[in-house]
This record gives C-alpha cells, sequence and structure tokens, in this order.
C-alpha cells in the first residue's frame, strides 16, 4: 500500500470515537480495499482519496449509519452495565470504610 493510502487510512482510524470489534474489521476491509484501489489507479494525493471516498468525518459517519442499530446501541448499554457495576463497587467499598 502506498504512502497516500495508508496516511488516509490512519485519519480514518483517528476519527473513530472508539474502536472496538466491529470498528477493527470495518477498518481492515477499507484498508483491503483501498490497497487495491491505489495500486489500480496510481493514486499520488489525499485529494483524490477524498473525492472518490470522502473525507474521513464522511466514512465515519457512513458506518454510524449503516452500523448504528445494533453495535452503538450495545456500546451505550454496555458503558451503563460496567458504569453501574463501578459504582456498586465503590458505594460498599465506602460502606465498609466507615464501618471499620
Amino acid at each position: 500500500m502506498n504512502r497516500v493510502c495508508k496516511m488516509y487510512v490512519k485519519n480514518v482510524k483517528s476519527a473513530f470515537p472508539i474502536i472496538g470489534k466491529s470498528e477493527r474489521l470495518y477498518i481492515e476491509k477499507l484498508q483491503n480495499y483501498l490497497e487495491e484501489y491505489c495500486n489500480e489507479y496510481n493514486i499520488s494525493s489525499l485529494e483524490e482519496l477524498y473525492k472518490n471516498f470522502g473525507t474521513p468525518d464522511d466514512v465515519i459517519n457512513s458506518y454510524f449509519v449503516w452500523n448504528a442499530n445494533n453495535n452503538l446501541y450495545y456500546n451505550v448499554h454496555k458503558l451503563n452495565i460496567v458504569s453501574c457495576v463501578f459504582l456498586t463497587i465503590i458505594a460498599v467499598l465506602l460502606l465498609f470504610s466507615i464501618v471499620i
């Protein structure tokens, strides 16, 4: 993969707010497709990729629109559960520290 395509993928990676398993798979597929595309059309600038694929923000937005119903809800729900467990542990520790 040439330098321009690597930079584009790096910019897309940095635009993701959370990189989980599904995001890594999406980036991997995008990287493979970009590698073929860049080799076939001899891409030499980021502007060419922006024109054909969109800016990294456009790529992220299209990913979230495509994936909004399942994974985003799952990630938020998982974050809420982890927060509740964490707060419960802190409350129990505070309660025991007051008793002792």
